[in-house]
C-alpha cells in the first residue's frame, strides 16, 4: 500500500487524553488496557494501533467485507503520527452509555457455562471457536446476534483470520437485555501466510483448507453457506480497488499478487 499526499490520512500527535476526556468515556474495566492507545483528533477520540502496511491493508479489507455483509464493524482510518511518520490504524470508540460490554469469554461464563475454564485452556488458546459453541448459538437462532456470529465466522474464513481471541469478540447487551456483537475490529493478523508464528491459532484458519471440516461446519450452521457464496464472488482485486478509491492509496502489483 502506497500512501501519498492525496491519501486519506489523519495526522495526529498521540499525547494521550486528559482526565476530563477519560471521564466522558464508557470503557468497561475489562477493556481499560486500551486507554494508553487512545488519541484525540479534533473532538473525536480514536483507538490507535501501530500497523505494518500488510496489517493496515488487512484491517481495511476486513472492514470492507464486514460492511458488504451488513455486519457492524469499526471503520478504519489511516493515521500518521506526526513525530515519526509511523502508520496507525485509527478507529472511533464504540462504547456507549446504556450498554453492557463483555468479552466473549466473560459472556460465556456468565450466561451459559459457569465452569468453562478448562474448555478455554484447550489447544485453541482462547480462540473464537470456543465461543461459537453449537448449543449456545442455537439458543439465539433467529436473532440479530446469531446472524452477526454467522457473518463474523464467514469473514474470518474468507480472511484466514488467526487472531480472533476472546477479547477480539465483544458482546454488547442493551438495557432490555438484547444481545448482539459489538462492532467488529482487529482484522490485522489475517491471511495466515504472513503470520506463521502468531500467538493465537484460530481453528477457522485450518477449517478453511479442509473440505471435510468445512462441510461439517456448513452442516451444523447451514446459514453460513449463503454468506460464504456471497463473499466468494468478491475478488481480492475488487476489494483492493475499492480501498484504493476510498482511501486514495495505491497497491503495487506484487502486493496484489501476495493476496
Amino acid at each position: 500500500m502506497i500512501i501519498t499526499e492525496k491519501s486519506e490520512v489523519l495526522p495526529f500527535a498521540h499525547y494521550g487524553l486528559k482526565q476530563a476526556d477519560l471521564d466522558s468515556l464508557y470503557i468497561p474495566s475489562e477493556f481499560s488496557d486500551i486507554i494508553p492507545q487512545l488519541t484525540k483528533i479534533g473532538d473525536t477520540i480514536y483507538y490507535s494501533k501501530p500497523n505494518s502496511i500488510y496489517c493496515m491493508t488487512n484491517e481495511l479489507i476486513g472492514s470492507y467485507l464486514a460492511k458488504k455483509l451488513e455486519l457492524d464493524t469499526v471503520d478504519y482510518q489511516i493515521g500518521k503520527r506526526q513525530c515519526d511518520g509511523q502508520i496507525f490504524a485509527l478507529s472511533k470508540l464504540f462504547y456507549e452509555d446504556g450498554y453492557q460490554y463483555q468479552s466473549a469469554l466473560e459472556f460465556l461464563r456468565e450466561h451459559h457455562y459457569k465452569n468453562c475454564f478448562g474448555m478455554v485452556q484447550s489447544s485453541f488458546k482462547k480462540t473464537a471457536l470456543c465461543y461459537y459453541h453449537l448449543r449456545t448459538l442455537k439458543a439465539y437462532k433467529g436473532t440479530p446476534f446469531y446472524d452477526s456470529c454467522m457473518k463474523l465466522i464467514v469473514v474470518d474464513l474468507k480472511m484466514v483470520q488467526r487472531d480472533r481471541h476472546d477479547k477480539n469478540v465483544i458482546i454488547q447487551i442493551d438495557s432490555r437485555g438484547k444481545v448482539d456483537l459489538a462492532p467488529i475490529y482487529d482484522y490485522g493478523r489475517s491471511y495466515s501466510y504472513f503470520y506463521e508464528n502468531n500467538a493465537y491459532v484460530n481453528p477457522f484458519a485450518f477449517i478453511r483448507f479442509n473440505k471435510v471440516s468445512l462441510e461439517l461446519l456448513f452442516r451444523r450452521y447451514p446459514d453460513l453457506r449463503s454468506y460464504v457464496e456471497f463473499l466468494r464472488k468478491i475478488s481480492i482485486d475488487e476489494i483492493l480497488t475499492a480501498i484504493e478509491k476510498e482511501k486514495r492509496v495505491s497497491f503495487k502489483e506484487e502486493m496484489r499478487q501476495d493476496y
